[in-house]
């Protein structure tokens, strides 16, 4: 069986672009404790998304959650085809009418590393952190400008 360290230095010589998914959520906080309806379609509206984002994955991606309404996306695409992927979530999540108008953005934040890097035990989880950093950082200035925005 393969040591956890090697694997995860194998995914990252294998995958060239990390993709951070980043959602807002605008919903006034007082009204979710006043609303049970709106409780229920807030659970709605995150199982549509998820179920967007699982409809938009390919088997060459892997998704996760990251924190909260933050997810990543691991995929060996290059930037344009990352950008691609990205702007078909936005638009399938714009496109959705979601229950009692809830708004609902994307922001997203493209990162990559040079896949001719070296890679070692001790420095993966440090490539890891850097990129979901980075990836964090792009999509707040996405956040900021603009929702529904890439930012690379």
């Amino acid at each position: 069986m393969m040591n956890k360290n090697l694997y995860k230095v194998d995914i990252l010589k294998k995958i060239k672009e990390v993709q951070n998914i980043f959602y807002e959520r605008n919903i006034d906080c007082s009204a979710v404790y006043n609303n049970e309806r709106l409780v229920g379609a807030l659970t709605l509206r995150d199982l549509v998304i998820a179920d967007i984002l699982r409809k938009n994955i390919k088997s060459d991606m892997f998704a996760c959650r990251y924190a909260g309404d933050e997810f990543a996306i691991l995929t060996s695409y290059n930037r344009d085809d990352c950008k691609l992927v990205s702007e078909k979530l936005i638009s399938d999540i714009r496109k959705y009418k979601f229950p009692q108008n809830i708004p609902t953005s994307i922001a997203i934040g493209i990162a990559d590393y040079d896949s001719k890097s070296s890679f070692n035990d001790n420095n993966t989880m440090d490539i890891i952190k850097n990129l979901i950093n980075t990836a964090s950082i792009a999509s707040t200035k996405a956040k900021e400008s603009n929702h529904n925005l890439v930012i690379i």
